[in-house]
């Protein structure tokens, strides 16, 4: 009789992850809304442009949560005014009503200190008065860590009940898709999300999207409505009353009844991915719900589309293939893939 042999895990497998292999389950999954909130535009001290925006922070948290609008995309790149007012202002929530993710962003002396992570989270834990984040995502625009080091600091944040998931923001999707694969074989951890400048003008190709609902990595756009929040500017080009695309999103608003907002990001939903538009007020929480209210036909998102191609061609003919900013209107960056980190090319944003 033939004695079967004992499976013995590599050494890069932790316990957890046989574990999990042998349960056929992942940890690390949830559930994700169909619309979210950026934070990032309440302030920009990292480029000196103040906190104009600050107070409307409370108000805002407070229409969402009255309107079961529960996802917030933490982001702030300065120093850490927004995480500190947001964390005042949830003091009085149930925390099993909100959904929090906040995204890493790796400071110019932390270029190859992968343990700065669990620091950083720790601080934006106690600055929100929390002791845990939904989602936890690195940014890779300005990461020299290379992906398996940042996916061992990922793991740690999950193994130590500081997050319940864990994410990549502007990487490419080739790291994207290394990530994912690393963090599923070496530590049995599903990557969550997938974080990215996503709107009607600039998309990725089809089959990226595809590969993401494969893997059960949800895509989070950030920018959803362009440049300045107010679907009137992309790239170093403002849009006209008169171009294809103004003239697209008025006509399908005027037969909805409902605005152009809404129907930008219905735009995004309808392609199975999460949008986060900057919420600055009451008036913008009712168009994210707004969004939420109709479905987008197929001839209406065909015309979208054709719209936005030509609007991009114009620009791209007045520029000689240049958008202004240096990225395809259609298909966005795809950043770098070197062994030293993960360039993701377009740098972190809210919108």
């Amino acid at each position: 009789m033939r004695i079967p042999r004992l499976i013995v895990p590599r050494r890069d497998f932790s316990v957890s992850a046989v574990n999990n292999l042998f349960r056929g389950s992942l940890r690390g999954k949830i559930d994700f809304p169909k619309i979210g909130t950026s934070t990032e535009n309440f302030g920009f001290s990292t480029f000196n442009l103040g906190y104009e925006h600050l107070h409307s922070v409370g108000p805002v948290i407070k229409s969402s949560l009255e309107r079961n609008l529960s996802f917030f995309q933490i982001e702030d790149y300065g120093h850490c005014v927004i995480e500190k007012a947001i964390g005042e202002s949830i003091k009085t929530c149930d925390r099993d009503d909100l959904l929090l993710a906040c995204t890493y962003v790796t400071r110019l002396r932390h270029f190859r200190k992968p343990h700065k992570l669990m620091q950083s989270a720790k601080e934006s834990l106690t600055r929100l008065g929390i002791d845990q984040f939904d989602l936890y995502q690195v940014n890779g625009g300005l990461n020299l860590c290379t992906v398996e080091e940042m996916g061992d600091a990922l793991a740690e944040l999950l193994d130590t009940q500081k997050t319940r998931a864990v994410g990549v923001s502007n990487y490419s999707f080739r790291s994207t898709m290394r990530m994912y694969d690393y963090l599923k074989n070496t530590h049995g951890i599903q990557l969550a999300s997938y974080h990215f400048k996503y709107n009607i003008w600039r998309k990725f190709p089809s089959e990226i999207v595809e590969a993401c609902n494969e893997r059960d990595i949800k895509m989070l756009a950030y920018n959803p409505l362009g440049v300045d929040g107010n679907l009137n500017y992309v790239g170093a080009q403002f849009w006209r009353p008169d171009d294809d695309i103004t003239i697209a999103l008025n006509e399908i608003a005027w037969k909805r009844n409902v605005g152009k907002r809404a129907i930008a990001l219905n735009y995004i939903i309808s392609k199975g991915i999460i949008p986060l538009p900057s919420t600055l007020g009451s008036h913008h929480v009712k168009s994210n719900l707004e969004a939420l209210s109709f479905k987008l036909t197929e001839k209406e998102i065909k015309n979208l589309e054709v719209a936005c191609e030509q609007f991009a061609s114009k620009i791209r003919n007045q520029n000689n293939n240049d958008d202004g900013w240096g990225f395809d209107l259609n298909h966005g960056g795809s950043g770098g893939d070197g062994d030293g980190g993960d360039g993701g090319g377009d740098g972190g944003g809210g919108d």
